[in-house]
């Protein structure tokens, strides 16, 4: 149930962002061309349609680990949960320093680490950038 609260605003955002990218992009003129050419409409999705889609999706998804952070300690706490989240609320209400510094590094490195991963998924995902 946690898991589920955590994850569901995500979903709900990525899943809303994919879709209007995707009517986004089928109205580039592209896909127009890809389907005139008599490309089946399964290729004009997956070859043309999808991976410009898959952009915005990369982009979010890597703010929403920043925010998945932040919404760990809201759910450890409704939940009663011993994790770093609740850890971290507890030291924050019982002004330990040493603690609630070390969540918000931790938190921070791992948002540089989703930063970076983002940057790589974008060379494997945007067709316009060659890696050789």
């Amino acid at each position: 149930m946690p898991a589920f609260c955590v994850a569901l605003a995500e979903w709900a955002l990525l899943t809303r962002i994919m879709r209007s990218s995707m009517l986004n992009v089928l109205r580039q003129d592209y896909v127009t061309t890809a389907r005139s050419n008599g490309a089946p409409e399964r290729q004009v999705i997956d070859r043309h349609v999808r991976r410009n889609a898959l952009l915005p999706v990369i982009s979010t998804g890597g703010v929403a680990v920043g925010m998945l952070m932040s919404g760990v300690v809201v759910i450890e706490s409704v939940f009663n949960i011993n994790g770093i989240g609740s850890a971290a609320a507890d030291a924050m209400a019982s002004v330990d320093i040493p603690v609630a510094v070390g969540f918000a590094v931790f938190t921070c490195a791992v948002t540089v680490v989703a930063s970076l991963v983002v940057d790589l998924l974008y060379a494997f995902a945007d067709p316009r950038v060659r890696l050789y």
